[in-house]
């Protein structure tokens, strides 16, 4: 019984190893020209589904973002909206994108 408990624990964790990330991670933090947070502004990968606001010290966490280059746009009532283009993301990476 000790071996199979021991075999069946060696499986599952050696089948965790082998599965890996498929997706990556983007994050930042979005201020006004002087440098406060702005909490509750939009932050959209384009093309997908993908974004998340702000909290109230201004940052934002995206993820299971597909690998490749992504356009983000950041936007919030009574602000310019912001764009940034050819963002790359990588497998098993965070990217950090801070918008003024």
């Amino acid at each position: 019984m000790k071996m199979l408990m021991r075999f069946l624990l060696c499986v599952i964790f050696m089948s965790s190893l082998v599965r890996g990330g498929t997706t990556g991670k983007i994050r930042g933090m979005v201020t006004d020209r002087n440098g406060d947070p702005l909490p509750g502004a939009n932050v959209v990968v384009e093309g997908t589904t993908l974004g998340a606001s702000t909290s109230l010290a201004g940052e934002y966490i995206i993820l299971l973002v597909p690998p490749g280059l992504h356009t983000i746009n950041v936007s919030m009532m009574g602000f310019k909206s912001s764009v940034t283009n050819d963002v790359k993301v990588e497998i098993d990476r965070t990217i950090t994108i801070d918008f003024v």
